[in-house]
């Protein structure tokens, strides 16, 4: 939370657009390359390759993402993100972590 206090369980759709504004306000998206999707039903998961320019210090944060949603009437109405934060937070910083 510390290098990136937008992450975290947000709920309903004011949440989840202030959050995507946090992010935007820090980061700015130079890919989004989706590498597997699935669907099934009401149900899907991408897989991506993401790059971010970090705003602060032009730097550029390249990691692999895993999106899983969840539709209802043509809506997304669940929606949860993974990737590895430890390789993200090292990015972030510019420097290992030592652990």
């Amino acid at each position: 939370m510390q290098v990136f206090p937008f992450a975290g369980h947000r709920q309903g759709k004011v949440a989840a657009l202030e959050a995507l504004g946090a992010i935007a306000k820090d980061y700015l998206l130079e890919s989004y390359t989706p590498k597997m999707m699935i669907i099934d039903g009401d149900r899907a998961a991408v897989m991506s390759d993401v790059a971010f320019k970090q705003r602060s210090t032009d730097r550029t944060l390249r990691f692999h993402i895993a999106d899983f949603l969840r539709f209802r009437d043509g809506r997304i109405v669940e929606f949860r993100e993974f990737t590895n934060t430890f390789d993200l937070v090292e990015q972030a910083l510019g420097r290992m972590l030592a652990i």
